[in-house]
């Protein structure tokens, strides 16, 4: 320990000799049991405290969630025609068709990659509708930016830390 011009040097001594023994109790044990109670211990009251912030996190967001997903669904019903007539132009010229575009956590998005139907509570919503009609001459053009700001999506994870 060093303090302004003066230097303190504390040592520990575990024992008069190199003595396996000390070395194991001095050591080995102080780290398992740093190492046990991080993981079964403190781990776990960390995820616990994380979950309830985001549970509040969405109980505070869910009104403007709700209306962020209305939103979404009425660009989509305008989308619709948009979207027929890319699709059809896209297909004739063995273009870029979307076939399905998931939007949420990359987790639950990985459970619902081979569905049909999308639970409404889930974290993942259905944006093929809003991706094809991004397609322009068979190419997808999306920005670095969120996509959440895109007509016809919104963010189904409102309040929570993005990837």
């Amino acid at each position: 320990l060093n303090r302004a011009n003066q230097t303190y040097v504390f040592s520990v001594l575990l024992s008069d000799e190199i003595v396996p023994e000390a070395i194991f109790y001095g050591t080995i044990i102080p780290l398992l049991s740093y190492y046990c109670v991080k993981k079964f211990i403190i781990d776990p009251y960390a995820e616990r405290e994380k979950e309830k912030k985001n549970q509040k996190a969405r109980q505070e967001n869910a009104t403007r969630l709700s209306k962020l997903k209305k939103e979404a669904e009425a660009a989509i019903r305008l989308m619709t025609e948009t979207y027929r007539r890319i699709n059809e132009i896209e297909s004739e010229k063995s273009g870029l068709v979307i076939v399905k575009a998931l939007y949420g956590k990359s987790e639950i998005v990985a459970n619902y990659v081979n569905c049909d139907e999308i639970e409404p509570s889930a974290e993942v919503i259905n944006v093929s509708i809003p991706i094809q009609c991004l397609v322009k001459d068979s190419m997808l053009t999306l920005t670095e930016a969120s996509k959440a700001f895109l007509p016809g999506f919104y963010d189904p994870c409102l309040g929570e830390k993005k990837e």
